[in-house]
């Protein structure tokens, strides 16, 4: 594709809304620093205060659902064509999501987590800086970096491609909406989703970088002494977005995998040297006992902490499932919409008539829905197979 005809297949209402907001807040960022500061704070604060119980309870049924997915008959279902095969090695999209979906982030967070969690135990479970609060701080930063954020990981993956490569849908987090919202999602509704999308996009990457940027200057810093500033946190932020830009531009197959293979072979070789210069026991000790408080809590640190205990957690999440069934029955003839079934999912349809002597019909194709409609005549169709 060249450069023209990636300029025409932005999308003007998508693009220029997503631009404006994003030069917005940096103009707020650069001239009044403070006042975005406290007004992002007092976001958060709010944001955690009021819906906190529902991130996390929702990232637990991310997790259950991941699992039913990776169990269940659904979990064969080939993201492409069914004679495609995969792009990648295995091994290279291990690389690949590590460095691409983590990144800067667990390198970052890998040590200040534990640190932070370390000197001020989480809800005031361990003496700080005890051995507790060692094996607490480990248990909570497995809990971060886990199995709850590789399901999240994992759903929105899932639903981008399988739209995109099963469905032969854009490439567009509206693309995963569609089955909701029907000829909706190329309106005001789908295109508000997808400016969301790249503003959150740009927002986590730019945190990552900053947080990079940080991370390598005071490295640099505690090497060589070339002190920490503005000037120094640009340039390289100006030379890993180098790095990015030359990486996008070689595409996935090369510079992204090139990399990322190259990221995992370095993080290997720190941690084989970790483990020989110790301290070994001490790590081994803590891995293994961390890791088991993580596997056996799990399901306690899925729910609200402060609300375990509280008659109004139930009550909550009775409500919050409830809601769920009620939104799924609403949609559920919208579910099965025709216009997303193709020759790619065949189902197969067997007419039950109302008389007993001619249930003995053939099988015949269908490429409709899965379930089973009435006819007017007492018979009526069984639907199933296909994805």
């Amino acid at each position: 594709m060249s450069t023209t005809d990636r300029l025409r297949s932005v999308d003007p209402a998508v693009f220029w809304p997503a631009l404006a907001i994003t030069a917005g807040f940096i103009s707020w960022g650069a001239l009044a620093p403070d006042s975005l500061a406290s007004v992002t704070q007092a976001t958060l604060s709010a944001i955690i205060n009021g819906f906190g119980w529902g991130f996390v309870v929702s990232t637990a049924l991310f997790l259950v659902f991941a699992g039913f997915l990776a169990i269940s008959r659904f979990g064969k279902i080939r993201l492409g064509a069914d004679d495609e095969l995969p792009e990648f090695r295995t091994v290279s999209w291990v690389c690949m999501m590590f460095s691409v979906g983590m990144g800067i982030g667990l390198m970052f967070w890998g040590v200040a987590e534990p640190v932070f969690h370390f000197g001020a135990p989480p809800h005031g479970l361990a003496v700080a800086q005890s051995k507790e609060a060692a094996l607490l701080a480990m248990k909570y930063s497995y809990f971060h970096w886990a199995l709850h954020p590789w399901a999240i990981y994992a759903i929105v993956g899932l639903a981008i491609a399988y739209f995109t490569y099963r469905k032969g849908l854009p490439i567009l987090i509206s693309s995963a909406f569609t089955p909701l919202l029907g000829k909706a999602v190329n309106g005001p509704i789908g295109k508000t989703i997808d400016i969301l999308a790249v503003i959150a996009t740009l927002f986590g990457t730019a945190t990552s970088l900053g947080l990079g940027a940080q991370q390598i200057n005071s490295g640099l810093n505690f090497l060589w002494g070339t002190g920490e500033g503005t000037g120094i946190a640009l340039a390289i932020i100006a030379v890993l977005s180098m790095l990015f830009i030359l990486s996008a531009v070689s595409g996935v197959g090369r510079g992204v995998q090139f990399l990322s293979n190259m990221n995992m072979v370095v993080a290997a070789a720190l941690l084989l040297f970790l483990a020989v210069v110790g301290p070994t026991i001490f790590i081994l000790n803590t891995f293994t006992e961390a890791l088991g408080d993580y596997l056996a809590d799990l399901v306690t640190m899925s729910v609200p902490h402060r609300r375990l205990q509280r008659r109004q957690m139930a009550r909550e999440l009775d409500d919050l499932l409830l809601g769920l069934v009620g939104v799924l029955g609403a949609f559920r003839r919208r579910l099965y919409r025709a216009h997303l079934q193709r020759p790619l999912d065949p189902r197969i349809c067997h007419w039950r008539p109302a008389h007993p002597e001619r249930r003995n019909l053939p099988l015949v194709h269908h490429h409709g829905w899965d379930g089973a409609a009435f006819g007017t005549d007492g018979g009526w169709w069984s639907c199933r197979g296909g994805q």
